[in-house]
């Protein structure tokens, strides 16, 4: 019996063992502004806006009635501290003097000097005021043998309704109707016969040029 060769056939290489799956890790950190939500916007929130009040002062001529016997003329002076729907409102209030007589000429002059406030809803061009004013009338005798002086403590109270007009960008045309209760009344006499006195209400219309500051 013959033997014949075998050959070997070499197997194939095999390949390195591969290494342990080692697929890369990503770590988050929290952003400081905190997580989202998937599908969830975040809303920036702006700061509350602050407004702070706008002064103002003007001057103007305004027509008094129930102050006398006649329409008086009147000038104020006033200051403001204004808000967006709001403001308020201090003034100096003088009348020219005016006179009152008496059928045989006789007669008197008096003249108011007030302090006023008001406190004012603004509503676009319109404001709408409590108004209270304070003060004396001063008074004194006219073509009468012995002349006298008086003064009469003034108090009124009332509403206010105004309409301003811009005429630049910090001065403004303002108009005014005053509606006035006399809480304090007076009559005014000569030789102890009574001459005038004053109403239960009064009224005043008045025109004012204001400017803003910064």
């Amino acid at each position: 019996m013959n033997a014949e060769p075998v050959e070997s056939v070499p197997s194939p290489p095999q390949a390195p063992d591969a290494p342990p799956d080692a697929s890369p890790s990503v770590t988050t950190t929290p952003s400081p502004e905190g997580t989202t939500a998937p599908g969830v916007a975040q809303t920036a929130h702006p700061p509350t806006a602050t407004f702070h009040p706008v002064f103002a002062a003007g001057a103007g001529p305004l027509v008094g009635f129930g102050l006398s016997s006649a329409p008086v003329l009147l000038g104020r002076l006033f200051g403001a501290l204004a808000w967006p729907h709001l403001s308020v409102e201090l003034a100096a209030v003088v009348s020219v003097p005016a006179t009152t007589r008496r059928a045989d000429g006789a007669g008197f002059s008096q003249q108011h000097l007030l302090g006023s406030a008001a406190a004012c809803a603004t509503v676009t061009r319109w404001s709408w005021c409590l108004l209270g004013n304070a003060g004396e009338v001063r008074m004194s005798g006219k073509d009468i043998g012995q002349s006298t002086s008086a003064n009469v403590v003034l108090v009124e109270a009332g509403v206010r309704a105004g309409i301003g007009q811009r005429l630049g960008r910090r001065t403004s045309l303002n108009a005014h109707a005053d509606g006035l209760i006399n809480l304090t009344r007076w009559t005014g006499r000569l030789d102890r016969i009574p001459v005038w006195t004053a109403p239960r209400f009064a009224a005043a219309l008045g025109v004012d040029v204001s400017v803003q500051f910064p």
